[in-house]
């Protein structure tokens, strides 16, 4: 009888601790495709040129299941523009633009396998006169609520540039998804004491120059007041 009840309580334990079934399915469904190259949060240059602005990249990725078919998924984050493609293979040669962010991710078709999506900046065959990356949105977080007692508000980016020739910021903000220009040739990577009111929804995006006279469009950013 004493060695019938540790076991009994072992069971217990195990039971309780188990991780939720639906945890369990998503992390398996995350893991199903392991993405491969482009690396996640890279800068590649390379590629096959095809003119000064187009080079062909092979996307590489591994599966466990070994499906027939997969859909490759790639976002051009400067335009927002998303193409889909399928392949038989795990690996896909695509035609990207150089000096360009992207994002991509990898799915079976008709199952709930996916991958997770990975990013990287593609500069092209070669690094000279490279443009800026386009600006990300620190502050406030894009499609995030500040205070509704907020009347002010300060505005925070990210910029980088492969050459670090940055020579200056465009700031358009407003209440129109296409914002008027508000401040030009920023040389600081924040904007203060921007007036706002309670209830309004606001858009922002950044220009970001170099000394060469290249220059990159972020994404549009947006927050709502209260």
């Amino acid at each position: 009888m004493n060695k019938i009840v540790p076991i009994f309580l072992v069971l217990i334990l195990i039971c309780s601790c188990g991780i939720d079934s639906d945890v369990t399915e998503q992390l398996y469904n995350e893991n199903a495709i392991e993405l491969i190259f482009p690396e996640n949060n890279s800068e590649l240059v390379l590629g096959d040129s095809i003119s000064n602005y187009q080079n062909k990249v092979t996307f590489k990725w591994n599966d466990t299941i070994l499906a027939p078919k997969y859909v490759l998924s790639i976002t051009n984050l400067n335009t927002s523009r998303n193409d889909v493609f399928e392949s038989t293979n795990q690996e896909l040669t695509v035609t990207l633009e150089s000096r360009t962010r992207y994002s991509w991710f990898v799915t079976i078709p008709n199952s709930k396998y996916y991958s997770k999506i990975w990013s990287f900046d593609y500069l092209g065959a070669n690094d000279n006169s490279l443009y800026p990356f386009p600006a990300e949105a620190i502050s406030p977080a894009s499609g995030s609520s500040i205070s509704s007692t907020s009347t002010l508000v300060n505005l925070r980016w990210k910029a980088e540039d492969p050459n670090n020739d940055i020579s200056g910021f465009d700031i358009y903000f407003g209440e129109e998804k296409s914002p008027p220009l508000l401040f030009s040739d920023m040389e600081v990577k924040y904007a203060n004491d921007i007036p706002v009111e309670q209830g309004k929804i606001y858009y922002w995006k950044i220009i970001t120059k170099d000394n060469l006279g290249n220059q990159s469009t972020s994404e549009l950013f947006n927050f709502s007041v209260g």
